[in-house]
């Protein structure tokens, strides 16, 4: 606005406000800055610059646009809010505190502040402060969708799921937009073992925001639970193609690649996690899954040690290094690791499972039964517990009961390849050998990279001179040995 002396202030104001109304961000924010150059001392276009910069992304630009009108009117709560939203942005989250508590000390009943507040609260793990905080908002302005996404926060922090549940479904009938509000919905519901709802919440989330990382990392989670291994991993790779520093997507992935069988890339996403979180115990804990599985037991308890040193009263990592400890013959604080899981053990189906297979690794089966019962009860959408469900069944000459529990996993997960195959080893057991081989070929149909298929195959296929089979089992015969 070069000729910003032809116009009154108000005109100029009035001229800015427009570019802003239809969107022109770029227009509006030269406009204001015309505008402070001529007139320095003016409080609206400095707290107007603040508002346009956090729209660019701008952040620090709008911690400076924010001091400097909070000093020309000191007592102007909403610069004072969205400076402290400006401070947590730039990672200075005592000073964003501070901020907030200055906005609420000159208006008190500032639902905006009062929400922002508590959401500080509840990241430093003071939860019933921010509990508090956000039920005061709310009972200012009741219409406040962000307090009762806030709430919801401090709610599930407490573990209290089914009210932080309603809590974020009141935010989307306030607000039918909030994509943040449908992320939180996607994850609760998952570890209620709402799996489908929870996909659905997800995808939801992605439709009103398709660049939204959390979202897509818990639509992973969603995915992964049935059994849709190569979705879940696209989810999670675009989540950290978004946002590169994404810890837990990287995490997340890594576990989804050693679904996969992709053991490489699973430890090189590991690395990136650790890379930007050296002190993520998950990461570890994933390393030390995806070292065990190719057979580097030693690196693989100096992993999970190091998860469990980081997270002591994670049940998780306690039972990863019980299997590793297992494995590497040392019984004795395996199962000493083992009673600790099943006292600590919360009611999560995922807990349930690791639980159970770690049992079934170390021999004690019956109790593995009775723990992947629970998880069958937890979750019924999992694939996986019904797969172990029929593997304990078919172990101790349960063929009967075997043969339901693949027929339900096959039902969610038609190309599981593994239940697909044991499918095909119970029908041996029964000596019907033309349906066991018509199992395991389309096992191999769905994934021809497990070793163990060609093993049950083997058992049902008479292999002649130039058999294809064999020239595929030559080949992972040396990605074998590349692992070892």
């Amino acid at each position: 606005m070069s000729k910003l002396h032809e116009v009154t202030l108000d005109e100029a104001i009035e001229i800015a406000k427009n570019h802003h109304r239809s969107g022109n961000l770029t227009m509006a924010y030269k406009t204001y800055k015309d505008i402070i150059a001529v007139h320095p001392n003016q409080y609206f276009p400095h707290y107007t610059l603040g508002i346009l910069s956090y729209q660019k992304s701008a952040f620090q630009d709008g911690v400076d646009f924010l001091e400097r009108a909070i000093k020309i009117d000191s007592k102007a709560s909403e610069a004072w809010d969205l400076y402290g939203v400006m401070l947590e942005m730039v990672g200075r989250p005592a000073d964003a505190v501070k901020a907030w508590e200055k906005a609420l000390k000159i208006k008190p009943e500032f639902p905006e502040a009062l929400s922002n507040l508590a959401n500080a609260l509840w990241k430093k793990g003071d939860n019933k402060k921010a509990q508090k905080l956000c039920e005061k908002a709310i009972a200012v302005d009741p219409n406040y969708a962000g307090a009762y996404i806030n709430l919801g926060g401090a709610l599930i922090a407490q573990d209290k799921k089914e009210e932080a549940l309603e809590m974020w479904e009141k935010a989307v009938k306030l607000k039918p937009k909030n994509h943040f509000a449908y992320t939180n919905i996607g994850n609760v519901l998952r570890d209620m073992g709402r799996i489908k709802e929870s996909e659905e919440a997800c995808r939801k989330a992605l439709e009103i925001n398709p660049e939204h990382p959390e979202a897509l990392s818990n639509l992973g989670n969603a995915l992964r639970d049935q059994g849709k291994f190569e979705e879940a991993e696209e989810a999670y790779r675009k989540a950290t193609d978004i946002k590169p520093e994404f810890v837990r997507a990287h995490s997340n992935r890594s576990v989804v690649l050693t679904d996969l069988l992709r053991y490489d890339d699973a430890l090189v996403a590991t690395r990136y996690a650790l890379a930007f979180d050296p002190n993520f115990s998950e990461a570890y804990r994933n390393k030390a899954v995806v070292l065990r599985e190719i057979g580097r037991l030693n690196e693989a308890e100096d992993a999970a040690r190091k998860a469990l040193n980081l997270e002591p009263n994670a049940i998780e990592s306690r039972i990863d290094l019980a299997e590793i400890l297992f494995l590497l013959d040392n019984y004795a604080e395996a199962a000493a690791l083992f009673s600790e899981a099943m006292e600590m053990a919360p009611d999560s189906p995922r807990i349930y499972i690791k639980l159970g297979s770690a049992l079934e690794r170390a021999g004690r089966v019956e109790e593995a039964l009775d723990i992947i019962n629970k998880a069958v009860e937890l979750n019924p959408e999992m694939p996986e517990v019904y797969h172990m469900q029929a593997s304990i069944h078919f172990m101790t000459n349960r063929t009967d009961q075997a043969l339901k529990s693949l027929e339900e996993a096959l039902l969610l997960k038609p190309d599981f390849p593994e239940a697909l195959s044991l499918m095909s080893e119970v029908y041996q057991s029964l000596g019907d050998m033309k349906t066991a081989e018509e199992y395991v070929d389309k096992s191999l149909e769905a994934n021809d990279s497990i070793p163990s298929l060609y093993y049950t195959l083997s058992k049902v296929h008479k292999f002649t001179k130039g058999d294809p089979i064999i020239e595929r089992m030559e080949e992972l015969g040396k990605d074998i040995k590349r692992f070892g």
